[in-house]
């Protein structure tokens, strides 16, 4: 299956989207010594010995935090300091291993998936095969909104070819599509006869209406390649930009030709209505936000993983562990694997957007282990969500 589909993607939108909705000022943390030149560029060493460089003119500063700074970059592969965040009780100086040249705090016990059961990791030493089909689907399904309901029809559907760091603009667009109205999308290839609240669509009886009573718009493109990476992005009036990363067609999914699945939109009405639980009011006008799930190699959320991003927010948080708000509290995912790093500030705020990496490590056998690593992009008041399992078909 496509990996966001295990994400609770709704639950994950409203914690970003109240984001959006007010800011606290970003407040300094842990032993750094920070020395500013005339150039007005700052170099913050931390205890470890691991450096990161920024220009002040890159971020919103308050005290001896960044927001937006590089961090985590490290050498070798034995002991450093990870940053986390602007939290100035555990935002910085975390102990931590260094993983593929970058910084990740240490796990505090072994890895459990949401079950409490050991993991399925075997994806890590064995990347499977790909597996066996058609080359080619036609991808379809709704544009499906969280929070206060609303028509989706008119939603642009964009998907993209995943090609490391390179942002969407710059790859190969399989495909595009304006959501429409269901009555004009309708086939007559159904096995059986739709109900009255359903019409037929490639092969497929679907809802036309939310359970709100909203119309439901749906994409159907055609041609998208199986077993390959590729992003989705979505856009449209009254909607926060959504680009989803780490996305994947198996090819023995396709059934008939076809593969259905969900494109994911939030109002900007819905982002300035949800409080702050994650302890922030808002994201600035400009900023980015990056969150996702940890998931084994059967797609189930990991309890017990860190999460490292090369980019300082102003908070990286982790759920409760019902998959329904973040809890500030918490250290590291738990049952629900959900983790958000929220309000970066970004260098280019134009729609090429600012790569980010992420790290994400977790505990086997008392040792920590790399769980994943991936390039994605952050985009100026955009939702960007990256699910990461230990394997994906690059």
């Amino acid at each position: 299956m496509m990996r966001f589909r295990g994400f609770r993607f709704l639950v994950l939108a409203s914690i970003l989207a109240l984001s959006f909705t007010g800011l606290e000022a970003c407040s300094g943390g842990g032993n750094t010594n920070t020395n500013s030149n005339s150039n007005g560029n700052t170099n913050t060493t931390n205890t470890n010995n691991t450096t990161t460089n920024s220009n002040n003119n890159s971020g919103t500063s308050t005290g001896r935090c960044t927001l937006g700074e590089p961090i985590n970059s490290c050498k070798g592969d034995g002991e450093c300091q990870a940053q986390r965040d602007c939290d100035p009780k555990t935002g910085s100086n975390l102990p931590g291993t260094c993983l593929e040249k970058m910084c990740v705090a240490n796990p505090t016990a072994d890895v459990k998936t949401d079950q409490g059961n050991d993991p399925d990791m075997t994806c890590l030493a064995t990347p499977p095969e790909l597996p066996k089909g058609p080359e080619k689907a036609t991808m379809f399904g709704p544009a499906e909104t969280f929070g206060l309901n609303g028509s989706t029809i008119g939603v642009s559907v964009q998907i993209y070819k995943y090609d490391g760091n390179k942002p969407p603009s710059a790859t190969t667009l399989l495909g595009s599509f304006t959501t429409k109205n269901p009555d004009d999308m309708a086939t007559d290839d159904c096995a059986e006869k739709c109900s009255e609240d359903r019409f037929c669509l490639n092969k497929s009886c679907v809802k036309r209406q939310d359970d709100a009573g909203n119309d439901i718009g749906y994409f159907s493109i055609e041609d998208i390649p199986t077993n390959t990476s590729f992003i989705i992005k979505t856009t449209g009036p009254n909607l926060v930009t959504t680009v989803q990363y780490n996305l994947w067609i198996p090819a023995d999914k396709v059934k008939d030709g076809f593969f259905s699945d969900r494109a994911f939109v939030v109002t900007q009405l819905t982002k300035s209505l949800i409080p702050g639980t994650a302890g922030i009011r808002k994201i600035q006008d400009g900023n980015g936000a990056v969150a996702g799930e940890i998931q084994d190699c059967n797609g189930r959320q990991l309890s017990g993983a860190r999460v490292s991003v090369s980019l300082r927010s102003q908070k990286l948080t982790y759920f409760n562990g019902d998959g329904d708000q973040p809890d500030p509290s918490k250290e590291e995912t738990t049952k629900d694997g959900i983790y958000a790093a929220l309000n970066v500030k970004l260098n280019d705020t134009t729609p090429i957007g600012q790569e980010v990496e992420l790290r994400s490590a977790i505990k086997m056998g008392g040792k920590t282990t790399l769980h994943t690593t991936y390039k994605a992009r952050l985009f100026a008041d955009a939702i960007t969500i990256l699910t990461v399992l230990p394997w994906n078909p690059q």
